[in-house]
């Protein structure tokens, strides 16, 4: 039933291919209190939420969950407009924010003051970066096979 925002800012985009091999190589492991951490994170708050469709404490493990590991170390590589434009979107009303991988996508998770969270989001990279955001929902199953 929740409904997320995917906002795109008009920045460089995230690593790939060998910049982001490279990254690995620096920045691995992760310490193993910090990926600790994570699973805690991931298996005692996230999953129940999900379980208990409690979106508030959902939204504050995807927040936390952007402070730890490798994704922390994701978003410490990025312009400064992606996290400008997390604090924007939980500001105005996101349960939890995050970034797509090395982004530029980011997420926003949100019930009925979606768009709010969208008129902010769209009002930020209008006056800094330019960018394009829409609202949709999760695809609540998996992957189909088809077999010809």
């Amino acid at each position: 039933d929740w409904r997320i925002l995917v906002a795109i800012p008009s920045v460089p985009p995230g690593a790939s291919g060998t910049r982001e091999a490279d990254i690995f190589r620096q920045y691995c492991p992760v310490p193993l209190g910090e990926v600790r951490e994570l699973c805690h994170e991931v298996l005692m708050r996230m999953l129940p939420a999900l379980v208990e469709h409690d979106l508030d404490r959902f939204g504050s493990s995807i927040n936390a969950v952007q402070t730890l590991g490798f994704k922390k170390i994701e978003l410490s590589l990025q312009p400064p407009q992606i996290n400008e434009l997390l604090d924007v979107m939980r500001s105005a009303g996101a349960a939890g924010a995050g970034m797509s991988s090395f982004g530029p996508a980011l997420y926003a998770f949100c019930d009925t003051n979606v768009p709010a969270v969208k008129v902010a989001a769209d009002a930020f990279m209008n006056e800094w970066c330019g960018g394009t955001a829409f609202i949709t929902s999760a695809r609540n199953r998996g992957a189909a096979v088809r077999i010809a």
